[in-house]
């Protein structure tokens, strides 16, 4: 994964998300987008985080798509604004209200020392049999912790209590959104 994004794509990719939500909300039929660029055909896993001032609205992404970074950014705004039971379903009535937030994932790697993970620039997907879980630089903007307590944390989220088996891998990220 060698996902490159200059400026015109994050513009585009965030306005993908907004059309995707308007389209769901008005006729059910999603955009379809035509582009040549070939960033937009890879495969990238991606999160978005949709909020309202300090209130999260949805939240959720996939570590490993199966689609392109297109269908990936529909599928996963469908998904997390409509269909995750965590939050009521996004209205009419917030889109102009909605910033968006997306991290997408350029490089996905082990990691074999908790020291060097650098929390406020990388994402961490921890693992342990079929649970996981993701932390993201955002979900740390509020809090100063360790590589190691972020990473018991991150675990707990997921339903893990043996923390002696974890699969810790780093998440590289590109991250951006309606402030960035």
């Amino acid at each position: 994964m060698d996902i490159q994004l200059d400026h015109e794509d994050k513009l585009f990719l965030t306005k993908v998300v907004r059309d995707t939500l308007f389209s769901r909300l008005t006729n059910n039929v999603l955009p379809v987008y035509y582009k040549s660029k070939n960033v937009y055909r890879e495969k990238a896993g991606l999160f978005i985080k949709l909020s309202i001032k300090d209130e999260v609205r949805a939240y959720g992404g996939i570590v490993e798509p199966e689609k392109s970074l297109i269908e990936t950014v529909q599928d996963c705004t469908v998904n997390i604004s409509f269909h995750d039971r965590r939050f009521a379903p996004v209205s009419s009535t917030e889109m102009e209200k909605l910033n968006i937030q997306m991290a997408v994932i350029t490089g996905l790697e082990g990691v074999a020392e908790i020291k060097t993970v650098q929390l406020k620039e990388e994402g961490l997907l921890v693992e342990q049999n079929w649970k996981q879980a993701v932390l993201l630089p955002w979900d740390l903007a509020s809090f100063d912790l360790s590589a190691e307590t972020a990473i018991r944390e991150t675990a707990m989220k997921a339903g893990i209590s043996d923390f002696d088996h974890l699969r810790i891998r780093r998440l590289k990220l590109v991250t951006f959104g309606d402030n960035a």
